[in-house]
Parts: structure tokens; sequence; C-alpha cells
């Protein structure tokens, strides 16, 4: 007996060594090839013969394994017939359910005279790997059980050369123990798979189905299996359940998972209508006694309907969904902060924009500081949406306050439908270069003389920023379109470059108001800019008021009177004094009393100070409504408010003006560095509604109105 075992080793360790001469060279030029992976199922026919239901499991696992690796072949060969492999084939086969019938009579068929081993098997499917050309990726699945710990120590060892050689060519090796008290056979597997990277699974129960197929969709990166139903019913009770496909889906597989073998499945599309197989093209239904497999290529976006019945036991079903969509968002990365800015998405279907009705798309973004905001993406026309039903979906953002890494996901879904895609995105944000204009003279500049009229720096994040004098264009509003000359001038200490600061000179060539502004057109980080300054309007000399018209009319107005009034000649005539009205007395007093009621209707028609100052906590520091001030400060300074009343550490050296459309910020003295809505406070600044203060590492916002007080806690 022991002399038997020894030949047979021997035999088998000559297999293996046969084997690898024979297909070495095959296997070089074999992998050259270029194919999709393929898929080899190893089965121990003793093993599935004395299982109690190893057989119907096995034609569930191939069916599974032909379904959801459709673009890889599947090749069969079990222990009994190592050499007679079936295959390969796959699940769209027009012949597949010959294949099915073809191994399901070699399990359930008489074992031949003269039986292989598992070594030859394994053998076997690594030289049909090789043959084919498998690439990387490719896998073996092994199926045993059962067969006792001495049959597994012999084999174990005379396979052991054949893992390493599997594991060289990229190939994984996983197991299928079909009995649950063996613990040789799970000994076995695992020392023929972790060789290779490959897991051990169970194929005991229509369970053990489930589990396979979530491994095959993480390592195809597919997704995973949604649930769509699990019942255990009784063969009286019935299972109705919907299914919801939206637009865009290219293909859905359905899984039905079953421990028994009877019962039926039916399966309506949005309409009503029993899907069948005489009305199927490109989907088709494959049924064994644990699993059935609905894939539906190309179906209608609607809800779909299953119904079970005449099951005894667990029913569980599943489903898989392909979308030809995708959402890709559309941005200019990185964005300015501080300003308002646009981005964009839009639905691919694999070649165009995809023009989607019903559809509402979604945007979620996180800040930096891990804060998210939800805003809904529009395809109408407005919204910064620039034309209404060509696909792309736009945003306007509120202004950005913070520099960092922001993350976008899109999110597209349909109302009737509870479904939705989503994708992942984002952008950086980082301070931009601006403008800096301070007015020289503004009023009173005389016609065809040049002077200078302001100042214009560039700065990033408040310090200097130098650029070339070409990528600032003046553009110029003169009353009646007559062009004056505008002048940049760096300011330089030597040579020729760029500069951060610019002399403006003005030579007006017509009189009246001229509104002067600016625009910067540059590559920053990357990426064009553009950035328009804000305007400022000088104006001329008003034109010299004629004389002459005035002499002639009063020259007009006194001779008449002479000539009305006849003199007697050689006598002079004087003038005969009349009595004169006391003009002193009602004019003087006349003045004072208008001025008196300008500087009431002044004082009574300037804004009181209103709003307030939260800090980033939201806790209020500053009512300005209710501002305790010095009597005198508060009358003849009704509207401006220094920094030093509020105290607020940081604030002291600024001046709050009210008007009554915003409140002006102005600096003075000397005191810690301020920045507004993120920009630096060089001279002054307009504030509103919401406006960011920060100073000193704290962070204040203005508001015009209270923040509402928070509500009680607690449930309802």
């Amino acid at each position: 007996m022991q002399r038997v075992r020894f030949v047979s080793i021997v035999a088998a360790v000559l297999v293996v060594v046969v084997g690898w001469s024979l297909s070495w060279t095959s296997s070089v030029s074999a992998q050259s090839l270029s194919q999709s992976e393929m898929t080899v199922i190893v089965m121990d026919g003793s093993a599935v013969r004395e299982a109690q239901r190893a057989i119907p499991l096995t034609m569930s696992f191939i069916s599974l394994l032909a379904t959801l690796q459709d673009d890889n072949s599947v090749i069969f060969l079990d222990t009994d017939r190592p050499s007679e492999s079936i295959g390969p084939f796959k699940a769209s086969d027009p012949d597949f359910s010959s294949r099915q019938v073809e191994i399901e009579a070699r399990l359930r068929g008489p074992r031949p005279a003269v039986l292989g081993s598992m070594t030859e098997a394994l053998d076997e499917a690594r030289s049909v790997l090789a043959s084919n050309g498998a690439p990387i990726g490719s896998m073996i699945y092994v199926a045993t059980g059962g067969t006792g710990d001495a049959q597994y120590r012999s084999t174990a060892s005379t396979v052991s050369p054949l893992l390493s050689r599997i594991a060289e060519q990229g190939w994984t090796i996983h197991g299928l123990r079909l009995q649950a008290d063996d613990p040789f056979s799970e000994l076995f597997l695992s020392s023929v798979s972790e060789p290779t990277g490959g897991t051990v699974f169970s194929l005991m129960s229509s369970s053990d189905l489930k589990a396979v197929a979530d491994d095959i969709f993480s390592r195809g990166a597919k997704g995973s299996l949604d649930a769509v139903s699990d019942r255990t019913l009784t063969t009286a009770e019935l299972l109705n359940s919907d299914v919801s496909i939206v637009p865009g889906t290219k293909e859905t597989t359905l899984f039905f998972f079953k421990e028994s073998r009877f019962g039926s499945l039916r399966l309506n599309n949005p309409s009503g209508l029993e899907v069948s197989a005489g009305d199927r093209s490109a989907s088709y239904v494959i049924e064994t006694d644990n699993l059935v497999i609905w894939k539906l290529v190309d179906p209608a976006p609607g809800i779909w309907t299953i119904e079970a019945k005449g099951i005894d036991g667990n029913i569980s079903v599943w489903g898989h969904t392909t979308n030809v969509y995708d959402l890709v968002l559309r941005t200019i990365s990185p964005l300015p902060v501080g300003k308002a800015n646009s981005i964009m998405g839009y639905v691919s279907d694999g070649q165009q924009t995809a023009i989607l009705s019903g559809a509402r798309m979604f945007a979620t973004i996180t800040g930096p500081n891990s804060s998210a905001q939800v805003h809904e993406m529009f395809d109408d026309g407005s919204q910064g949406d620039a034309r209404a039903g060509d696909g792309y979906f736009s945003l306007t953002l509120p202004s950005l306050d913070l520099t960092g890494s922001y993350h976008v996901m899109l999110e597209l879904s349909w109302a009737e439908f509870n479904h939705k895609i989503t994708s992942d995105g984002g952008f950086e944000a980082q301070v931009f270069p601006t403008f800096d204009i301070d007015t020289i003279a503004a009023v009173g500049i005389e016609l065809g003389e040049k002077t200078q009229v302001g100042t214009l720096s560039v700065h990033v994040d408040g310090g200097p920023y130098a650029v070339d004098p070409a990528t600032i264009t003046p553009l110029l509003a003169s009353p009646t379109g007559v062009k004056s000359i505008l002048e940049l001038v760096p300011q330089r200490l030597f040579g020729n470059g760029p500069a951060w600061q610019y002399d403006l000179f003005f030579t007006p060539q017509e009189r009246g108001a001229h509104t002067l502004q600016f625009r910067l057109g540059l590559e920053y980080a990357g990426r064009m800019y553009t950035e328009t300054s804000s305007s400022i309007v000088v104006s001329t000399t008003p034109p010299p008021v004629p004389l002459a018209p005035i002499a002639e009319a009063a020259v007009a107005a006194v001779v008449p009177a002479l000539v009305a009034a006849p003199v007697a000649l050689g006598a002079p005539v004087l003038p005969t004094p009349g009595p004169q009205f006391p003009w002193i007395f009602v004019v003087i007093p006349g003045m004072i009393v208008l001025a008196l009621v300008a500087i009431a209707l002044f004082l009574a028609t300037r804004p009181s100070p209103y709003g307030y100052i939260y800090t980033d906590g939201d806790d209020k520091v500053v009512d300005f409504s209710k501002l305790e001030r010095h009597p005198i400060l508060g009358f003849f300074y009704k509207g401006l408010v220094r920094g030093n009343e509020l105290n607020v550490p940081g604030l002291e050296g600024l001046v709050f003006q009210f008007m009554k459309d915003r409140v002006d910020v102005k600096s003075f003295g000397e005191h810690p560095t301020v920045r507004v809505n993120n920009q630096p406070l060089i001279d002054s600044a307009s504030i509103k509604d919401k406006a960011w203060i920060g100073t000193g590492g704290k962070l204040y916002t203005f508001l015009t109105s209270p923040r509402p007080a928070p509500g009680p806690a607690g449930a309802d």
C-alpha cells in the first residue's frame, strides 16, 4: 500500500515537472497576448458527489461567476477528468445553457475507471491559463471537502511547487469549502490560496453565494450589490417588490438567492408587462436551483415589479446597476478668495453632454474648516447659468473667505425616481492680486493740462505685488466720447521692469466729468486672472462766465431812463435823495434763520449708529444703537463712532461712519492690521450686512439685524 502511494506521489511530481517543461515556451509567448482575465473552476469530483447540496450550489456558483465577470472567460475542469476541460464560455454566449447541462451531466454521471488527482487538476488549470495567455488578475477556484487529513497533507506537499509558479504569473487561487464539519479541507484550501493572495469561501448554502458576489464586485471596483428584498416565505405566500431604474441605466442585474429549488419568479416592466424569454434581445435570464439571475440591458426607466411565489424558505433579492451617466465638475482652479465665483457641472453619457429633463443637481461644498454647505445648481438661465437647457448646471458661490482645498460632491436626482448618482471633485482657493487707488486730485483740473490724479497700487494678501505695465489696461469714459489722455507711470527706484505702484496722470481734452477705471489681466497661480478696479470720477474747471452780455444789458437799462428825463443846459442836476428801505435789518436776520434751519435739518437727517458686531462664536459684543457715548460726541458726531468707544480689542484705530445704505470703515493712526472681508484695510472700505472684520487673530461679523435667540433645547 505504501509502495502504491509512493508511486502515485512520484507520478504527480513527474506530471508537474513535465507540465512545466511543455508549457514554459507557450506560456511566455501567450502572456504577450492581450485579452480579458480568465477564471478556471477546479472541482473535487469525489467531494462534490458526497456533499448533499454541492451539485446545485456548484451550478449556481458557475452561473454567478459567468454573469458577474461577463467580460472574462470561464473554464471548468474536475479532478476525475482533469485533461477534459469544458470551456471557455461566457454567460452571454448563445450556448451557455448547453454548457450548464454538460457540466451538470459531468458531475452527476458515472466516474471514469482511472481517476485523476487534485495535483493534476491544478497543474492543468495552470497550463490552461498559460496556453490561453491569461493576463494578471486571472483566478483559479478550487472546491473540495471531506477527503481526510492524510490525503490533504499528501496533496498539499505535491502542489506546493505549483503555487509559486502560479503566483509569479499574477494569478490567484481561491478556495471553496463544501462541508462544514471538515476542518482538514479548510486547512488545505488555506495552504493553496494564501501563497497566491487568495481567500477561502464557503459553498454550503445560497447565502454563501452572496459573499462570493461581494468579493468579485469589490475586486473589480464595480461598487456592491444593493439590497432589494429579503424574506422567508412559505409556498402559499407571495413576494412583491419594486426596483427603481433611473434614466441613463446601461445595465441592471437582479440576483435571486433562494433556499428552495421550487417556485416561480416574474418580472414586470414599468408598463406592467411581464418580461419573458421571448422578448429579450440583449437581456437574458439564468436559472439554477439556488440562484436566478435577470440581466437587463438598456432597460426602460421607471418602476419594475418583482413577483415571487411557491417558494418555501428564504429568498433574498439583490441588484447591481451600471449607469452611463457621469457627473463632471467644471471649474477653474484655484479660485480667488474674497470674491464671488462660479462653478459648473454637467452630465456626460460617455460621449457628449446629456440634456436631461426633470433632474436636479446639487453641490455639497466642504471648506478647509470642514464646514459644509449644500447649494442647488441650475440650468434655467438664472442664478449664474448662462443659457437655459444646454445641459450645464451653474452656481454662483458666495465670497470665499478661507484659502485652502474645497471638496465638492455633485449629486443628480430625479423627483420621480428614488435614486441618485454622485461624483466627487474639488478646487483650491487662494489670495489673488487686488487694486487700490488713492485719489490725489478729482476736481478743478485744467483743460489740456497733465495732472496727477491718483496713485494705483497692486497687493497680494496685503503685501506689494509687482506687475508689468502691459498687464494694466486703462478704461476711460468721457462726457462726449472725446479721447483724453490717461497715463500710468511706474514708481521704480531704477531700471525697467514690473512695479507694484503707479502714478496716474490725466490730461483732459474736453470739459466735464470723466470716469477712470483700470483692468488687470495676468497669469497667476497657473490660470488667467482678471481684476477690475473701482472707478474714480475727475472733473475739469468750469468754462469762464462771459461778462459782455451783462454790461450791455446794464447800459440798455440806464439809457432809456436818461432820455426820459429832460435836463436844462448849463446847470448840473443832482439826484434828489429819497427815503431808503432798511434792507440790512431784513437780510441779515433772514440769513441767520436760513442757516439755523439748514443746521437743524442736517442734524435731524443724520443717520444714527445702527447694527451689531458678533464674535465668531456668535457672542454679541457691540450694539451700536445702544452704545453709551459722551453727550457732546453723540451730538456733534452722531453718525461717527470711533473704535476706542467700542472696547473691542483690535478695533481702536477704526472710525465707523454710518450712512443710510452702508457703513464706511476708515483707518487712522497706528493700529494692528485689520482685514475687511478678507482684504487688508489700507484706507477705507464699505461694509454691509454679514461683513467680516478680522484683527489680531480674531474674527468679527457686522450684522444689520441681531441674530435670533437660540430656542429651548429638547426634542419634539
